[in-house]
């Protein structure tokens, strides 16, 4: 700035030359400064956005009683109209979402049709809150749902006539399911944990926009030590516990009396009619279960000698075939579940499983012992945690027994606003004094923590300058000569204890942001190369009948799967705490720049999915700092990460193996995110470029022979097709197959196996298949190698997981000409 006439300006102000702007509320702000007077006079403006204090900024959208409605942001009620006699007030707040500034707080009654009209006049820069409380007369015609279109709200299976109150979230231009809604329903009343509206916080995404977040995580683990009573004793009694809970209280099921139900399947005593009865029982009650619910089955068994009696008894094939129907109907897989059936296990339980109504085959989170990755005694543990619409569903799933929200956990915890001394005024004082010496702390250092993402070197040199500083011979003041002086003195042992304090904390700030960075690596400076490769890899799977404008669907929350899934075989503690962190940023802070959340699922060409993938690996680096935010800006997390983060176990006994993260750490989490890439695009891509094909499992010893089920996966290679007559797959490598166990008759110990081929689609007037290169096979299905080195080994894909989620399809292009003309035999060509 320049004075008139080239003179040098003078900025004054009574707090002196570096005045302090401390705004009493979240909001944009431009302030303008200027010298001399006049129309001509020089002037800067500055645009400053003044945010909460902490990063987690709790919210209920429902508070108060029915004469007085409103919603709690922060520590702030804002207050709905009350309703007059026979009305019921719809609530909607609009907040900025760089700062939560609160743009406008409207309440509506009677007709819905202006609150459609008012949120056509916002944009994605707002944060719409909308939240209906119970009552006589409360709006239950689902026109609210066709009100709130534009913010993203669901297209519900809900019905609106039971509806008692609704709260919504949500960004103008969001697609349908993609806000956070929570209805309730008449009854049952609300449990009192969760109250009938969205209660969590407001978090800045990776964009440092503010979006919700449920604060509810629930843990579960079920395993062979956890394994649960029967409500009347387990004495000769052996089958499947379930328990069905209310999806958005987790209390006992809305239609269901009693929270937990016993299916004796393979019970002493009983008749094989009475066994088979207990599982049409069972498989009557799957079937029947609504997305409302969520389902827990447990094993529940006896020792029968050296070995654990079968979950399932001498039941018939149809009572067998309808339980395996209707756990595939909650989230189980027929396959898993017909050979847990009847396995007798040692020391483990046969068969868990946590889903939900109308979750369809393979969505829950299922156990059996030995199968698709799981040991031989597999504890399942993972998270419950609300989906968009507040359906608690299973997340962070491991087979292993090892934790791995053992520290997105302790993020998601309540914030702690209490600083050490923050009860002493003098303490507080000095700390204000010198958090203003340095122009990075400012006179509030405690909230510099997180609004600046300082590296570690940044905050060495802080620290620094800190041990340098003398203690004020003058009057103590904020903002150098002419500063307020009188009411801010302090003694020197309190600033001998504001320094020491301060300087402990900067020096956690620094280590956290270095650990979380270290975290974040694999994902931000291309680890290995590994993103670098996805186009390559997605050019190698192509084939000759591959459309690289094929669209494929998919979510970037099955990256933690694959993460988890590669952490397992060695319980690779550095992979799993990336892979929570992933999936904990991904719920947090993942979002678009327009506020679309990126745990949905997205439609993309195949030729395109490379790039998608390394612009997410960008937006995941950025929410790792959003989630360094909070634990700097708790005085609790701060403390326990700041202690623990990048320890060394081998010179720290005490160093907590999550916390650990040394350079073989590093380079194994980085090992497996290279391979996690590979492997990402191998499941999307292949079934793209490669058809899964299904064989008749009849086997014919010769023709004219009867044809019969074998008891025993066949050789797929003696698969015989008699127009023209030849083995389609006889030069087939082992990998390009495998089996499921479709059907089971316990009672005949009959399995029908259906075989599954990975090929390329036939050409016309091919008989014979073309298998995908072997080497690709050998990379795919190889189990994960322990070593740092990710081009060696394989990548761990199940491929009865792989082949049995793809569309299946017939050699001889139907049912009824395949099995007409191809079958099992070990008949000559």
């Amino acid at each position: 700035m320049t004075g008139r006439a080239g003179s040098a300006p003078t900025l004054r102000s009574r707090a002196g030359r570096t005045a302090a702007f401390r705004p009493k509320r979240p909001g944009a702000y431009k302030l303008r400064f200027t010298a001399d007077t006049g129309d001509d006079e020089p002037a800067d403006v500055v645009k400053l956005t003044a945010v909460p204090p902490n990063p987690l900024v709790p919210i209920d959208t429902i508070v108060g009683d029915a004469a007085h409605p409103g919603m709690k942001i922060g520590s702030a009620i804002i207050p709905a109209d009350p309703p007059g006699p026979g009305q019921a007030v719809v609530q909607v707040v609009v907040l900025e979402r760089s700062s939560l500034a609160v743009v406008s707080n409207k309440s509506y009654t009677g007709s819905l049709s202006q609150i459609t009209s008012d949120l056509t006049r916002l944009d994605a820069s707002d944060l719409v809150i909308v939240s209906q409380r119970s009552g006589p007369n409360v709006n239950r015609s689902g026109n609210l749902e066709e009100a709130l279109r534009s913010i993203g709200t669901p297209d519900s299976e809900f019905n609106a006539s039971e509806r008692e109150a609704y709260s919504a979230i949500g960004v103008p231009g969001m697609a349908r399911g993609d806000a956070d809604v929570r209805h309730s329903k008449v009854e049952p009343l609300p449990d009192a944990r969760f109250g009938p509206g969205l209660k969590g916080y407001l978090t800045p995404d990776a964009w440092k926009d503010y979006g919700y977040v449920p604060s509810a995580r629930i843990p579960f683990s079920y395993g062979p030590d956890e394994q649960p009573p029967c409500r009347s004793g387990c004495d000769g009694r052996v089958g499947f516990l379930v328990t069905w809970m209310n999806s958005y209280t987790l209390d006992a099921g809305l239609y269901y009396p009693d929270l937990t139900q016993f299916y004796n399947t393979n019970g002493e005593g009983l008749t094989p009619g009475q066994q088979s009865q207990q599982a049409q029982n069972l498989a009557f009650d799957l079937l029947d279960v609504d997305a409302d619910h969520l389902i827990t089955i447990q094993t529940v068994t006896q020792q029968d000698g050296d070995r654990l009696r079968a979950p399932v008894g001498r039941i018939t094939a149809g009572a067998m075939n309808d339980l395996a129907a209707g756990i595939a109907k909650v989230g189980g897989t027929r396959n898993a579940f017909n050979q847990a059936a009847t396995m007798q296990t040692t020391g483990a339980l046969a068969y868990t499983l946590v889903g939900w109504g109308n979750a369809g085959e393979r969505s829950g989170a299922e156990a059996v012992p030995g199968l698709n990755g799981a040991p031989r005694v597999p504890t399942l543990r993972g998270v419950l945690r609300p989906d968009r619409e507040s359906r608690f569903r299973p997340s962070l799933v491991t087979y292993d027994g090892s934790d791995a929200d053992s520290l997105t956990g302790v993020i998601m915890q309540p914030p702690q606003h209490d600083w050490p001394s923050d009860d002493d005024r003098g303490v507080r004082r000095a700390i204000a004094y010198i958090g203003s010496t340095d122009t990075r702390l400012s006179s509030d250092p405690r909230t510099a923590y997180w609004t600046n993402n300082w590296s570690e070197s940044t905050t060495n040199a802080i620290i620094d300058g800190l041990r340098h500083l003398e203690y004020p011979t003058e009057p103590a003041t904020i903002g150098g000569p002419g500063g307020p002086p009188a009411e801010l003195r302090f003694t020197r042992a309190e600033f001998e204890t504001a320094r020491s304090e301060l300087i402990k904390e900067l020096g956690w700030v620094g280590r956290v942001r270095s650990y979380m960075h270290d975290v974040a690596r694999p994902f931000s400076d291309n680890a290995l190369g590994g993103w670098a490769a996805a186009h390559k890899i997605a050019d190698d799977i192509s084939t000759p009948t591959h459309n690289p404008k094929d669209e494929t669907v998919y979510n970037w929350l099955d990256f933690t799967e694959i993460l988890l899934d590669m952490a397992a075989p060695v319980t690779d503690d550095a992979t799993g705490v990336l892979a929570s962190m992933l999936e904990m940023g991904v719920w947090i802070a993942g979002a678009t720049k327009p506020g679309v959340p990126t745990d949905r699922e997205f439609q993309v060409k195949a030729d395109e999915l490379g790039d998608r993938l390394i612009s997410q690996a960008e937006q995941t680096a950025l929410t790792y700092d959003r989630m360094a935010d909070i634990i700097v800006s708790d005085p609790a997390k701060l403390a326990l990460f700041g202690r623990n983060a990048g320890c060394t176990p081998a010179n720290d006994n005490k160093c907590p193996p999550e916390f650990a993260w040394n350079t073989d750490r590093q380079l194994r989490a980085a090992a497996n995110v290279y391979r996690g890439v590979e492997r990402f695009l191998y499941e999307e891509l292949v079934p793209l470029g490669y058809r899964v094909f299904q064989l008749n499992p009849l086997f014919q010893e010769k023709s004219g022979a009867p044809q019969i089920f074998p008891t025993s996966p066949l050789d797929f290679r003696i698969y015989k097709c008699y127009q023209p007559n030849r083995r389609p797959w006889e030069s087939f490598p082992t990998l390009a197959s495998t089996t499921l166990v479709r059907l089971l008759d316990p009672t005949t110990g009959t399995r029908v196996f259906q075989p599954l081929v990975l090929a390329e689609k036939p050409g016309t007037g091919v008989y014979v298949g073309t298998p995908p290169p072997a080497d690709m096979l050998e990379r795919m299905f190889d189990p994960v190698a322990p070593t740092n080195d990710p081009k060696r080994g394989g990548l761990g894909i199940h491929p009865e997981e792989l082949m049995g989620d793809a569309e299946k399809f017939w050699w001889y292009k139907t049912e009824d000409t395949e099995k007409a003309n191809c079958i099992f035999t070990n008949e000559p060509t």
